[in-house]
């Protein structure tokens, strides 16, 4: 695949329970495993839905543990290094903390390789409580991803369905966007404040960051294709924003493949939304070769 200018992407809407997460997973795993691409997921979310995806629950715990040992890095300390905190704190065994560099060795979680490969920067629960108001805040996934760019074919920034400096941060870190819409009216009434909330982050740091983030478009997400009314928002979102023609069906089955941690592609109930990610995945990968 050639090398695009274009390949830090964001997942981003301001209203939860899209499918949000399970389409930003199931996306980096079409692109790991079908494309055989390098493929970097970082989760920014503090409610880290896509860790939870991505890695059982022993796995993140063993994970903490070596974090709290000061062998491990989370995405929390992107933003605020923990050593910078409290450089002398004393463990019970009596190591003192020690200094962690912040390199993909330390923070990276390896996912998936089957001639491509998938890699997770997870998030932490201490992102809830965390107070990033620095200087530069908003610059800290940004500088982190322009360090880190050219390890990975193409990375997936899962952002949070709020207005926070993490979302910031997830729209300064990349070059284009990506939104998943249920086309539902309370969910689609979250397009024009995504809209002002863009316009307000151009308006703010364009200048200083000089962006040039593209909008690749609408990716239509549980959708239940036997309601009239979701067919018809479907079509006058259409009419007025670019969207991708492949959707991502409604079906107790995805949720199973949530529940039991599995992609789509190996879950066999889910068989038949794979083949909607690939179509999706296509799309995007397409999008991004044209504005390259």
């Amino acid at each position: 695949m050639v090398d695009m200018t274009i390949k830090v992407v964001s997942v981003l809407n301001m209203k939860g329970g899209v499918g949000k997460t399970t389409l930003a997973v199931n996306l980096a795993y079409a692109l790991a495993y079908v494309h055989k691409m390098k493929v970097l997921l970082i989760d920014i979310d503090p409610q880290f839905n896509a860790t939870q995806y991505l890695i059982d629950q022993e796995e993140y715990i063993s994970i903490l543990k070596e974090v709290e040992k000061g062998n491990r890095l989370t995405v929390r300390d992107i933003f605020s290094p923990r050593e910078a905190e409290s450089p002398s704190v004393v463990f019970s065994e009596g190591q003192t903390k020690k200094h962690i560099p912040l390199e993909l060795k330390n923070i990276v979680v390896h996912v998936w390789s089957n001639g491509g490969k998938l890699d997770l920067i997870p998030s932490d629960l201490e992102l809830m409580s965390l107070n990033v108001v620095s200087f530069g805040a908003e610059n800290k996934i940004r500088k982190f991803v322009r360090k880190i760019r050219d390890a990975y074919d193409i990375i997936i920034i899962d952002c949070p369905p709020t207005l926070s400096i993490f979302t910031l941060n997830g729209y300064l870190a990349c070059d284009a966007i990506l939104v998943p819409v249920k086309p539902d009216w309370l969910s689609t009434i979250g397009l024009p404040i995504l809209d002002r909330v863009i316009e307000k982050y151009e308006e703010d740091f364009g200048d200083t960051y000089e962006l040039d983030i593209k909008n690749l478009g609408i990716v239509f997400t549980m959708v239940d294709v036997r309601t009239n009314l979701m067919n018809t928002m479907m079509e006058r979102i259409r009419k007025d924003r670019k969207v991708f023609k492949h959707f991502l069906r409604q079906s107790t089955s995805i949720a199973e493949a949530v529940y039991y941690r599995k992609p789509f592609f190996l879950y066999r109930k889910a068989e038949r939304h794979w083949k909607d990610i690939l179509g999706i995945c296509d799309e995007l990968i397409d999008t991004l070769e044209e504005d390259d």
